[in-house]
């Protein structure tokens, strides 16, 4: 394995997770030695790449993207990648969400023996019913793990094609058309009263089994953009509750989705706020405690308290009808 420029237009995959405190990251010190020949070792990286890894070998994709290993942390064109992040994920043939662990020190569920919670889905036959164990939905998790409480990771997730979801219990596939998940119970086929559950929750080629077909097909993100000024005012509302472990990336995390917001609705972003319809983005007010920020942006300027960004805390907008 090694890191590489990726030919035009080659399939590949992205990753989506915590970094935690010992995220392994590509600096400019050691950016050359990984692009040789088998240069990245696999046990050189932490446990949520290698299952990664090792999931996109049994898929047969050959490229994978991973933030802290293709974007040279320290190097001189880190703000140009951030800039295309919306991209990255959206062009993404699919992204693997790590949503079961709050740091890439975890493994990915099912993909190493006995790292997940449960291994089946139970069944039962009552006075001539069948019955099966329901799992959480996908929400019950997503609102409870660390990943959706980072910032980074929420354009990741607002612009990914599609969506491989890992979770404690089992795997989630979204797309436009819906979403997929390994305990669905079906019918046998020829005895439609008959429960057919899901077995082996614990195997990665069940897995595989189960998804490879669903993966090429459709898209989360169908057309979608951000095309009104309500779209922002959403976003923003969303942002603020997550964290960061630096308070100066906090437009520098949605930078791309700024972009994408000019690109798509016309309209500027002026220090997170809407140049067109200031005196509407100036309305946001403060949904719980609130201190003020404490960095500078990248070009060493305090940040706006007229603005959220100059803020930590979640925001909200009670815009009336008028």
């Amino acid at each position: 394995m090694r890191v590489i420029e990726a030919p035009p237009y080659c399939s590949y995959a992205a990753l989506s997770y915590v970094w935690g405190t010992d995220a392994v990251i590509l600096k400019s010190t050691v950016a050359d030695p990984f692009e040789g020949k088998d240069s990245l070792k696999m046990d050189n990286l932490p446990f949520t790449i290698q299952d990664t890894i090792t999931l996109l070998r049994k898929l047969g994709k050959e490229y994978l993207w991973v933030d802290s290993l293709c974007i040279i942390q320290d190097g001189p064109h880190k703000s140009e990648q951030i800039e295309l992040m919306v991209d990255i994920y959206r062009n993404a043939a699919f992204t693997i969400v790590a949503a079961g662990s709050g740091s890439a020190t975890a493994h990915l569920a099912a993909v190493t023996p006995s790292s997940r919670a449960r291994k089946t889905q139970f069944t039962a036959s009552v006075k001539g019913f069948d019955l099966a164990l329901s799992t959480p939905p996908l929400k019950f998790f997503l609102d409870a793990c660390a990943w959706s409480k980072r910032a980074w990771t929420y354009q990741e997730w607002q612009f990914s094609s599609r969506a491989l979801i890992f979770t404690p219990v089992e795997v989630f596939f979204m797309c436009s058309c819906g979403t997929k998940c390994e305990s669905i119970v079906g019918e046998q086929q020829g005895a439609p009263n008959k429960l057919r559950p899901v077995k082996g929750l614990g195997s990665l080629g069940d897995l595989v089994d189960k998804f490879e077909i669903e993966i090429p097909r459709h898209r989360m993100v169908s057309g979608r953009g951000m095309h009104h000024a309500s779209d922002w005012l959403g976003f923003v509302e969303n942002y603020t509750k997550r964290q960061m472990t630096y308070e100066s990336d906090v437009l520098l995390a949605l930078w791309s989705t700024m972009d994408e917001f000019r690109r798509t609705a016309g309209i500027g972003v002026l220090a997170g706020l809407l140049e067109t319809d200031l005196h509407v983005a100036l309305m946001w007010q403060p949904s719980g405690p609130m201190r003020k920020r404490n960095a500078t942006t990248r070009d060493g300027r305090l940040f706006p308290t007229w603005s959220w960004c100059g803020w930590v805390g979640p925001v909200h907008y009670e815009l009336g009808d008028g």
